[in-house]
């Protein structure tokens, strides 16, 4: 999307490795693994990997990718976060340390942290041209986050309430599948 009015430009591109061997490790629910205190990583093939060196790894070509569309070195980067990973802080706070941690080892110098429904709700914002009352409803891999704001025109988004529930798609796929088991 090319939002030519604001100066801004929008790339979304899709990448995908194929392992034709099948000799790879079917890596899942890593952002989620970020809420589990005791889950520090996992052992592939002969390699112990941390959780922040998992996440680099992802984030590694992705930052090659921008380097190669954008033609220039990239070095900051915004990620995006639930509003929060565990109802306890220190968690959540372990958790996006562990993404910090991964950024740099990816290349990133500066990092900056954004709650995921705002980033989609400041994306909106810059395209609807007149002032609405706008919800965003952000269904995850472990998260339903929502955030509900006025946007559009030439004023700032003015955020009234964000709210983050530990509920999504891994965590609601489970808990459908347990209460289920007892009909297979």
């Amino acid at each position: 999307i090319d939002v030519v009015s604001s100066g801004a430009s929008y790339v979304q591109s899709v990448h995908v490795l194929v392992d034709s061997g099948a000799h790879g490790r079917l890596l899942q629910y890593i952002k989620t693994a970020l809420r589990d205190p005791g889950y520090d990583g996992t052992q592939i093939f002969d390699r112990f990997h941390t959780v922040d060196e998992l996440i680099a790894e992802i984030l590694r070509p992705l930052k090659v990718s921008a380097e190669q569309q954008l033609q220039t070195t990239c070095d900051r980067v915004v990620l995006g976060r639930p509003v929060k990973y565990s109802p306890d802080d220190a968690v959540s706070e372990r958790a996006q340390e562990i993404m910090y941690k991964a950024a740099r080892l990816a290349g990133f110098e500066t990092i900056g942290f954004e709650m995921e429904p705002i980033g989609a709700l400041y994306f909106y914002h810059r395209t609807s041209p007149r002032r609405e009352l706008a919800l965003v409803f952000d269904f995850g891999g472990g998260t339903l986050d929502l955030t509900l704001a006025e946007v559009g025109g030439s004023t700032p988004p003015n955020i009234i309430a964000t709210l983050g529930a530990l509920v999504g798609g891994d965590d609601l796929d489970k808990r459908l599948m347990q209460f289920l088991f007892k009909y297979f």
